[in-house]
């Protein structure tokens, strides 16, 4: 009895393990359990007439994993004032042996057999890999994650239900990890069975997917990849059966199978790269293209109905390195829009550092979307046009030794969206300009650190406009042979909101005590006053927050 109930132990406890190498498993310990405990208490006051926060509130929360010769379940378990919850991950249990070239998957598993077919998608089932030498084969069978049926801002109005996928998936190829070519298959269908109710106008759905990925080097340093997928996607598998004397005849062989009828559907999808490579300099280009409509039950999302074309080049230098990008996109690839959007995007990015003290970086970007005529003529007056430009520099000097270090850094941030439509009736630009000029300065020896820094910020649309700037001074030092931390820092920011000027007043301190390698204790407050005067449209507020903390590791 002892035997199976540690055998069953074993299995749960393999939780959330991507995978364990068998051949390693006896230098794992055969027992061991870490986490976390903490309590706190919160203080929260704040002159808005309506509070987000209690006046007083505590915090009480575990968290401990143990673990058996390397397979761990995390558990957690959190307790406030208002509710409290337990969170275990028993119900989804999963493990990965590993021996040489042999996988097995068992239990919950986030599999990966390309972006096209099953990504990212939580399963639970069977699966194994083999990878002897240069064949690669992968297999994967279960129940595959989906959401709920209904999805309403009231919970608890409307019963949902959980609809179950059933499928699987299969990979073959050959190749290394640098050149390879692979074939996957992958039906996923709902089960009919769960679908009586038809009143809910949910219908059970059918997908199969098909995918050809490679990646060569066709040179020494000249790479290819590709992805080509073709997706049968079936939205309701009650739906009127076609009139299959229409189709050819391998497609009406394999009609049963691929849940063909009135509401099924076929569409590609296509990504196709080419990269060139050197020690210092690379340049690559890549094509994409999904059909609208395109979706596989095995990935939690993919963006369809676009076609785009992208130009990338980087170039290092003694100094520093260089890098840009060009891209273009459209969608409506089957005029079925009213409207088509294109999207032109160009970036460069420069990053200096020079031996010394001295380095520098800046950055960038341009976006432009422009609306033309889909299905419908477009009115000029409400066609979409607009451009929106970034740019960003940030210098730093760097004096650092062993004793001390000493840091100036500055940055400027420009964001600028333009509407290009002349008949839009606000044609004012919004504008945001960000800046900050910093200070810090530390010394080991005596654990002291002190920054300083102003701070500017400019905000501008067609209806309104913020300015603030002003000084932050901080420090922290440790102290008590380095256990315990304190921090202190101030702000003033004098304020313009919409030509209502104000200030804005803030204050942090901190102190953090080690009381042991396990225990630790910490405490934060924080206070903000922002006032203008009495008749000013804009209102004024204070918040105060406070934070008293024990935090036990074990």
């Amino acid at each position: 009895m002892l035997k199976r109930f540690i055998f069953v132990l074993f299995i749960l406890w393999g939780s959330y393990v991507f995978s364990q190498d068998l051949g390693n498993l006896k230098h794992q310990k055969p027992f061991n359990v870490s986490g976390s405990a903490m309590l706190s208490l919160n203080y929260y006051e704040s002159s808005n007439a309506i509070q987000t926060y209690q006046p007083f509130s505590y915090l009480v929360a575990v968290n401990v994993t143990p673990a058996i010769y390397g397979f761990s379940v995390p558990l957690s378990f959190t307790y406030t004032k208002m509710n409290k919850s337990f969170n275990h991950p028993f119900y989804r249990f999963g493990l990965s042996p590993t021996y040489k070239w042999v996988t097995l998957h068992l239990g919950h598993r986030s599999t990966n057999f390309s972006r096209f077919t099953v990504s990212g998608q939580k399963s639970f089932g069977v699966g194994i890999e083999l990878t002897p030498g240069k064949f690669r084969f992968a297999f994967l069978y279960g129940k595959f994650k989906k959401d709920n049926a209904y999805k309403t801002i009231y919970d608890d109005e409307l019963e949902q239900d959980e609809y179950t996928l059933k499928g699987y998936a299969v990979k073959i190829g050959v190749g290394s990890q640098k050149n390879y070519f692979d074939l996957v298959f992958m039906h996923i269908a709902d089960n009919t069975d769960d679908f009586s109710d038809t009143s809910l106008q949910i219908h059970p759905e059918s997908n199969v997917v098909v995918s050809a990925i490679t990646q060569l080097s066709i040179a020494k340093n000249l790479k290819f990849n590709a992805e080509i997928a073709a997706s049968v996607f079936t939205q309701n598998m009650f739906a009127t059966e076609y009139d299959m004397d229409d189709l050819p005849k391998l497609v009406r062989n394999m009609s049963d199978y691929l849940n063909i009828n009135t509401s099924t559907s076929l569409a590609l999808a296509t990504d196709v790269g080419l990269e060139y490579k050197l020690k210092k300099f690379s340049a690559g280009v890549q094509y994409q293209r999904i059909d609208p409509g395109y979706k596989s039950l095995g990935t939690n999302y993919i963006r369809n109905d676009f076609e785009q074309y992208a130009l990338k080049s980087s170039y290092k230098f003694k100094i520093g390195h260089i890098n840009g990008s060009v891209g273009l996109m459209r969608d409506n690839l089957k005029n079925t829009k009213l409207s088509q959007a294109n999207r032109l995007t160009y970036t460069l990015g420069v990053a200096l550092t020079p031996p010394g003290v001295f380095s520098v970086t800046a950055n960038y970007s341009n976006f432009s979307t422009k609306q033309t005529e889909g299905r419908v003529p477009l009115n000029d007056t409400i066609r979409l046009f607009q451009v929106n430009k970034n740019i960003s520099v940030m210098p730093q000097l760097r004096f650092v030794n062993s004793k001390s270090s000493n840091i100036i850094m500055a940055n400027y941030t420009y964001a600028n969206l333009v509407d290009k439509n002349s008949f839009a009736e606000y044609a004012v630009p919004v504008v945001s300009n960000t800046a900050f000029l910093q200070y810090m300065y530390s010394v080991a020896e005596t654990g002291l650190g002190i920054s300083a820094n102003i701070n500017y910020t400019d905000f501008k649309t067609a209806l309104s406009r913020i300015t603030n700037i002003g000084p932050t001074v901080g420090a922290n030092k440790t102290m008590l042979k380095k256990k315990g931390t304190a921090q202190l820092s101030l702000t003033y920011l004098r304020s313009n909101n919409n030509s209502v000027k104000g200030n804005i007043y803030s204050a942090r301190v901190g102190y953090n005590y080690k009381i042991s390698k396990s225990q630790q204790i910490k405490f934060s407050y924080f206070f903000t006053k922002s006032k203008y005067p009495e008749d000013a449209t804009v209102v004024g507020y204070n918040n105060s927050r406070g934070v008293l903390a024990y935090v036990y590791k074990f």
